[in-house]
């Protein structure tokens, strides 16, 4: 290769590294920086030539720079790419990153340096955690335990029913009851589209835990297609209290109480 060809290369390279949009740096096996493109520099706020030449850990402040943790230097030991998450801190800034080292050979294939590839994704990071927190509380509001008489609790489910969906059903169910005494628990599913095994299996546990603290289930909202679901599947739910609407399963609540009252 000719040294005008080879120069060619080189500003091709550097011209191609400068438009990635993430930061891209190389060092020596003295973790010395022997290359950093356009966005590396900005984000340590610097230029080039002041940033080459110095140890890479004296610029990019994490809690693994200059430690075993150190994706570069795990790299450079081990010859395999090293691929994670940490943070970097700039004063009272965090930044969450994500890397991935490998190591940065000569013609013979000897290891001299390695080359990390670094992604800001903070606001990534962010916009997950908003849709978890997103996620919860429409968990929390698709699932209330709403006190309609005295001693009776009723919990409207509405929507497609999953395993997650049912068990925090059930947490709510039992810590209210316990917390106010309540005596009747109406689970209603007029607004459930269907039901499985999956889900009847939870309706029943629910079942047998409100009866051991002493308390009383009913079912409501059953439409004829979820009967029939119910029945082809071959689901028992004979030792569950049932009625088609939740106005019955109020009337049913009633009674249930006042005869409680009446054996206490």
């Amino acid at each position: 290769m000719t040294e005008k060809r080879k120069q060619i290369l080189d500003n091709l390279n550097s011209a191609v590294l400068d438009q990635v949009p993430a930061i891209v740096l190389a060092v020596d096996r003295d973790f010395n920086l022997v290359l950093l493109n356009d966005t590396g520099c900005k984000w340590f706020g610097n230029t080039r030539e002041n940033l080459e030449g110095t140890k890479c850990y004296d610029n990019f402040t994490t809690p693994v720079c200059n430690t075993p943790d150190c994706p570069i230097r795990q790299t450079i030991d081990t010859g395999e790419i090293i691929r994670g998450q940490t943070e970097k801190r700039a004063g009272d800034k965090q930044a969450i990153i994500e890397f991935a080292a490998s190591p940065l050979k000569n013609d013979k294939g000897d290891i001299v340096g390695g080359v990390e590839y670094v992604v800001d994704v903070t606001e990534e990071v962010k916009t997950k955690a908003r849709a978890r927190q997103l996620q919860e509380d429409l968990l929390e509001l698709s699932t209330p335990v709403l006190a309609l008489w005295g001693d009776i609790l009723a919990i409207p489910l509405i929507g497609t029913l999953d395993s997650r969906r049912m068990q925090d059903a059930m947490e709510k169910a039992l810590t209210r009851m316990a917390q106010e005494r309540s005596r009747v628990l109406i689970v209603d599913i007029t607004g459930v589209p269907g039901v499985d095994t999956m889900v009847a299996n939870h309706l029943i546990r629910m079942s047998d835990a409100v009866r051991l603290m002493g308390g009383e289930s009913i079912l409501t909202g059953i439409s004829p297609a979820t009967a029939r679901t119910i029945v082809n599947l071959g689901i028992d739910l004979s030792n569950l209290n049932t009625r088609g609407t939740l106005a019955q399963g109020l009337e049913l609540a009633l009674e249930l109480v006042k005869k409680g009252r009446k054996e206490s």
